[in-house]
């Protein structure tokens, strides 16, 4: 691999600070991450209907079932390469 200028080790740092705010906002106990599903199917998914119908006037009636935002999602992995990228920049520059 070419060795990185200081540059782009720079902007490398940069981008793990910004990856870094992201996770932030997304673990805090005040956020809540969602999917959406055509329908509740439990009393712990949020009903929501769409507040602009569709084509033929109708309103699209949708479920949001909040998610696990420690395991069990692909939200994991931008902590996994917020690790990857902080471990890369130590064992490289001493960042």
């Amino acid at each position: 691999m070419a060795k990185l200028t200081k540059k782009q080790a720079k902007e490398l740092s940069d981008i793990l600070y910004d990856l870094g705010i992201g996770v932030q906002f997304i673990q805090d106990e005040k956020t809540a991450v969602c999917r959406r599903k055509p329908a509740a199917t439990t009393v712990l998914d949020y009903t929501r209907t769409n507040p602009i119908p569709d084509s033929i006037g109708q309103f699209d009636n949708y479920a949001l079932t909040e998610i696990n935002k420690e395991a069990g999602s692909n939200l994991i992995y931008l902590e996994v390469a917020q690790r990857k990228l902080r471990a890369f920049l130590n064992v490289n520059f001493g960042a």
